[in-house]
């Protein structure tokens, strides 16, 4: 490996059958095909919760 990187937000990939080839496919970069030879796919998972109520204060004092 040459060391060259790519990082991508919001993308997911799929593995060929005979896992000789991967597909990238991003946001807002398009997708990418990609021989699987020497490579090294590492995933972050991020799970973010955000709710459009406000929160409601319990307190009953």
């Amino acid at each position: 490996m040459d060391g060259s990187k790519a990082n991508f937000k919001y993308a997911f990939f799929v593995e060929s059958a005979d896992q000789r080839a991967v597909a990238v496919f991003t946001e807002h970069c398009g997708y990418f095909e990609l021989a699987a030879f020497e490579l090294r796919i590492e995933t972050v998972i991020r799970e973010i919760f955000t709710s459009r109520y406000p929160e409601v204060d319990d307190d009953d004092d």
